[in-house]
């Protein structure tokens, strides 16, 4: 768990102090978006310890509301799409035909 906390971190951390010594925007924006991607993940991390926690405890609440599945495959595939250059797995989200 802590290679899993520490790596984001040590990214953000290294690209923050790279970001004071880069003058070309070009680089800085590239930096900014590796510092955010890095971010997201740090967070998604958290997240995910903080319910596994809840479950472990037996006070994780379920909250039943309307969900658009499609939506939400779509947002899934994006979210992993930038993952896909750092391991061998590929998403794919087979659309299905209108009706």
């Amino acid at each position: 768990m802590s290679h899993e906390i520490r790596t984001p971190l040590n990214a953000i951390v290294g690209f923050s102090q790279l970001l004071s010594t880069i003058e070309n925007e070009k680089e800085k924006n590239d930096v900014v978006s590796i510092m955010m991607k890095n971010n997201e993940l740090l967070l998604e991390i958290i997240t995910d310890i903080l319910i596994l926690s809840r479950i472990e405890t037996n006070s994780l609440e379920a909250i039943y509301t309307t969900v658009n599945l499609k939506s939400l495959f779509e947002n899934m595939v994006d979210s992993y799409k930038f993952k896909e250059q750092e391991t061998d797995v590929r998403v794919i989200l087979d659309r299905l035909p209108k009706r």
